[in-house]
């Protein structure tokens, strides 16, 4: 009898051995697939749209000037994607017609988009969304939204504008 209750304990024992082993295993799995939500997560909140102003580096105010004077060729991109009809878009569109118009632009090669949710239009038409961001590679970026701030990059400026926007405040004013 004493072998028959040493063998029991011995293979309940080797029970509670292999269930510690399979919780170990159940808890690393679920901590590798809680990683994995985690790199997927972040991959689709923080991956760059390729529809979408890429801004470079943040810059002082001061070499933005030193930037946007040296540079040949200028993008005016106005993105009113989203938005109703109303005082926003209006005022997005024009913010850039107001920058179209300022002293800095002249004799400044520039290039104008709008893009809306159908599409992008440029001065030669319409064409794909994609089309005017990706020609906004080249050159020096002015990129109007929706929003409420300015920052500035080595590869252009980032405007946001508002249902307040007061006509004639967008604009580069060249001072000696």
């Amino acid at each position: 009898m004493k072998d028959i209750t040493a063998a029991k304990k011995d293979n309940i024992s080797e029970d509670k051995k292999d269930e510690k082993k399979n919780d170990k295993m159940k808890i690393a799995a679920i901590a590798i697939l809680f990683i994995a939500l985690c790199v997927l997560a972040y991959f689709f909140l923080f991956s760059t749209n390729p529809n979408s102003f890429v801004p470079a580096s943040p810059i002082k105010v001061s070499d933005f000037k030193d930037t946007f004077l040296s540079a040949k060729t200028i993008n005016l991109l106005m993105d009113v994607r989203g938005l109703k009809k109303d005082n926003t878009s209006q005022n997005i569109l024009q913010c850039g017609v107001d920058f179209a118009g300022s002293s800095g632009m002249g004799g400044k090669n520039v290039t104008y988009f709008s893009a809306a949710d159908d599409g992008c239009t440029s001065v030669d038409g319409g064409h794909p969304i994609d089309y005017c961001f990706s020609s906004i590679k080249n050159g020096l970026t002015i990129y109007i939204h929706q929003g409420n701030s300015t920052s500035y990059y080595s590869n252009g400026m980032s405007v946001g504008v508002g249902p307040l926007y007061k006509q004639g405040t967008c604009g580069i004013r060249i001072v000696g």
